[in-house]
């Protein structure tokens, strides 16, 4: 071999190793760490800001005990951070769904929010099962039909309903009274179901979802998910705000004009 083939070929290897080492440094492991770094800046998405969206509640002291006592607001805006929501509660305690309509709905046509939610059961809670007749029924869904009807409506708002829940939690040693009022109970949840299902209003089972965490063999008529059988406590109210948030989350958010709404938010 010449001593010019001999310099050809030390420089050939020189070369290659210099472009072996470059590449090295290239890949190690702080600059793995830095090219990482730099994907995750480009993957990365601007923040949106929060949307304004407002909802009106009505009812009676189902509503407005979790409002007073359980942070049922703060709870709502806790597991819906990407929204500004604010709210206003046209609930009154031993509200009738009568009563919904003379009171509570000429206020609520006066708003223009995004969404409304109905929750009662005073009809039920007030009455003695020997009140409770095939007129009184059909003058509840009269009136249920003219409140939903109107809330409907009034633009593009989100309608939703719920109701009743329990009266009383026990199932063992219970009186008559007990088992005829749990008759009473399903019958309107019964009603309040099949009127919104024919007017495509979405309907949450808020008694079945507290009927399904109470223990089969509770013999107490409260303590469970309420502090007197009726009103909801911490437990009871936590409930109410899963089932609403899980309804928002498929039945209004992702409908919203505009809205950037994403599984999570």
């Amino acid at each position: 071999m010449s001593l010019r083939s001999l310099s050809a070929t030390i420089l050939s290897s020189l070369l290659l190793l210099t472009l072996l080492f470059t590449i090295f440094l290239g890949h190690s492991p702080d600059n793995l760490r830095g090219d990482t770094h730099d994907r995750q800046l480009l993957g990365s998405v601007t923040q949106l800001p929060k949307q304004n969206l407002s909802v009106v509640f009505i009812g009676d002291s189902l509503i407005e005990f979790p409002r007073l006592y359980h942070d049922f607001y703060g709870k709502l805006r806790a597991k819906l951070p990407a929204y500004n929501l604010t709210f206003t509660s046209y609930a009154a305690y031993s509200n009738t769904i009568s009563m919904v309509l003379n009171d509570q709905l000429p206020l609520a046509m006066n708003m223009t929010p995004d969404a409304y939610f109905l929750l009662w059961d005073s009809d039920i809670a007030n009455r003695t099962p020997e009140e409770d007749t095939a007129r009184r029924r059909s003058y509840y869904r009269a009136n249920l039909t003219f409140v939903l009807g109107n809330l409907t409506s009034k633009g593009s708002p989100y309608v939703s309903v719920s109701g009743p829940g329990l009266l009383g939690e026990g199932v063992m040693f219970m009186p008559e009274q007990f088992w005829m009022k749990q008759h009473i109970l399903n019958d309107h949840r019964r009603m309040n179901r099949d009127l919104c299902a024919g007017m495509s209003i979405s309907y949450l089972d808020y008694r079945q979802a507290l009927l399904e965490k109470l223990p089969w063999w509770r013999s107490f008529s409260r303590g469970w998910l309420t502090f007197n059988g009726e009103h909801p406590n911490e437990e009871g109210a936590n409930i109410l705000v899963e089932l609403l948030v899980n309804d928002w989350k498929k039945n209004w958010l992702p409908k919203i004009a505009g809205n950037y709404f994403v599984q999570g938010s």
